[in-house]
């Protein structure tokens, strides 16, 4: 028969209400000193004790239990983000469902089934590339709390914590303005195409944005950008992609390169360098996002930083407050530049 909370109390030599503020790490106004904290732990481990978690969760109405349904695990772009969640979410006692979507619609959505099922008491989301809100909507039970993270689809009501992108397109295309850049071409790698409301929402089209902002504030002609592909490419696309663009004549190619994501810019470099351009001497490029690979290659990536461990931290505190009732409202983060070795003056 299996150990109960009644009889760890009994062989620590304790209450059941002592026992359990141990055992389940209780923040409480009783002051229960280590040694008799170590008396309990003793006595759960010596009686292999392991707490019935569906009959708490139903004496509850609570599992403590968070579903984290993310993009793609093997981005290097998620790690810092799923530990911001964590963070926050375990020093609050909770654990966490990690569902890896692999950039997949189909994935996407089985996960979301799933997780409907399980007795979770919250979900946050980072949203793979061209959901649709029904697919949320539908998925998962309209009274459990849920916030999206870094993409939002058309139509979603959800609270959420994205990054403010079109400040970051505008920090990203001012600096190279700033360095006497004149021809500064903007590199996406996703369409621009898309209606005023799809606009508000895409990230790659609010770096646009601002990228035309900063270049209209000074007068600046603009030129076409340039659109890798509908669906993001590997870095060996965008580098062949991009060595077009490169291949002009010196008087009409690009000085700057701004791109939408480091994976993109780096991209550019490759190109660059294959053909014959040094960086930033003769061109000097910026990307988006700061993933770990920007400080790795050489030069080192002068990018806009995404604040990832913050977008993690602000989701999981506003998941917990959904969790316990209390209003919430979506957060805009700020990015910022990292200056590192890829732009130079003219």
């Amino acid at each position: 028969m299996s150990a109960r909370l009644k009889d760890v109390a009994v062989k620590a030599g304790v209450s059941t209400a002592t026992a359990s503020l141990v055992l389940n790490n209780k923040p409480s106004k009783i002051i229960i000193s280590e040694a008799t904290r170590q008396l309990v732990m003793q006595a759960a481990r010596e009686l292999n004790y392991r707490p019935n978690l569906i009959a708490r969760a139903m004496a509850r109405q609570q599992t403590s239990l968070v579903a984290l349904v993310v993009g793609d695990v093997t981005s290097s772009f998620y790690p810092v983000i799923i530990a911001g969640v964590s963070d926050v979410l375990e020093e609050q006692g909770f654990s966490i469902l990690l569902c890896n979507c692999k950039e997949s619609l189909t994935d996407q959505e089985h996960h979301l089934i799933t997780v409907n099922s399980k007795m979770v008491d919250g979900v946050i989301m980072t949203p793979v590339l061209d959901t649709a809100a029904e697919t949320i909507s539908h998925a998962v039970d309209g009274d459990r709390p849920l916030v999206l993270a870094c993409r939002v689809p058309l139509g979603c009501n959800f609270p959420s914590v994205r990054v403010d992108n079109e400040e970051g397109g505008y920090a990203a295309t001012r600096h190279l303005i700033d360095l006497k850049h004149r021809h500064i071409v903007y590199v996406s790698e996703l369409t621009l195409t898309l209606t005023p409301q799809e606009q508000i929402l895409s990230e790659y089209y609010q770096r646009y944005v601002g990228y035309l902002r900063a270049m209209r504030e000074v007068g600046l002609d603009y030129p076409q950008p340039l659109v890798l592909q509908n669906g993001i490419p590997t870095m060996k696309q965008a580098e062949w992609l991009i060595s077009e663009l490169l291949s002009l004549p010196a008087s009409k190619r690009p000085t700057a390169i701004f791109a939408s994501s480091d994976l993109a810019a780096i991209g550019a470099m490759r190109a660059a360098h294959r053909l014959g351009l040094r960086i930033p001497r003769d061109l000097s490029v910026v990307g988006f996002d700061d993933l770990p690979v920007a400080d790795l290659v050489t030069p080192r990536l002068t990018t806009v930083a995404q604040p990832k461990y913050e977008i993690g931290s602000e989701s999981g505190r506003i998941l917990l407050s959904l969790i316990e009732g209390r209003p919430v409202e979506s957060k805009i983060l700020s990015p910022y530049l990292v200056f590192r070795e890829t732009t130079s003056a003219r």
